[in-house]
């Protein structure tokens, strides 16, 4: 339970050949309509990637809290030696409660949808390149 309430993932996206490419006019070159599109749409998603860190960031500071309190060594040592497990049976606040389990569920889910996203995304990304190369060869 530990490691799922404080792992997290970022995406460490590249976007300055894309904003040289754009703001230079560079990008109006580029003759394929479609791969302008795909472009734009990529580095629009990223923004969307950037929100879902944010929120997972949030989640994975609180669940890391809630960990920090209650399963960690210093409420080990507070209750005798005796490992703190979450057990629906004894529902005291040195155990992880219904709402602190739900909390670690609901980052997991995020986690879920934010990794399915990037591999969405990297598949979109191979269309582009492919898409790129075609562009850059018939020159």
């Amino acid at each position: 339970m530990t490691v799922a309430a404080i792992i997290n993932t970022v995406l460490v996206d590249n976007q300055e050949e894309y904003n040289a490419l754009k703001n230079s006019g560079l990008i109006e070159l580029i003759d394929n309509d479609t791969l302008v599109s795909h472009l734009q749409n990529k580095y629009s998603r990223h923004n969307f990637y950037k929100t879902l860190e944010s929120e997972i960031s949030e989640l994975s500071n609180k669940a890391s809290g809630i960990v920090y309190d209650k399963v960690t060594l210093k409420n080990k040592k507070r209750l005798g030696g005796q490992p703190i497990y979450w057990s629906p049976y004894k529902q005291n606040s040195s155990y992880l409660s219904i709402e602190d389990i739900n909390l670690i569920y609901h980052k997991r889910g995020f986690h879920e949808y934010y990794a399915k996203a990037i591999k969405s995304s990297i598949k979109k990304d191979s269309i582009i390149i492919l898409k790129l190369k075609k562009e850059i060869s018939s020159d």
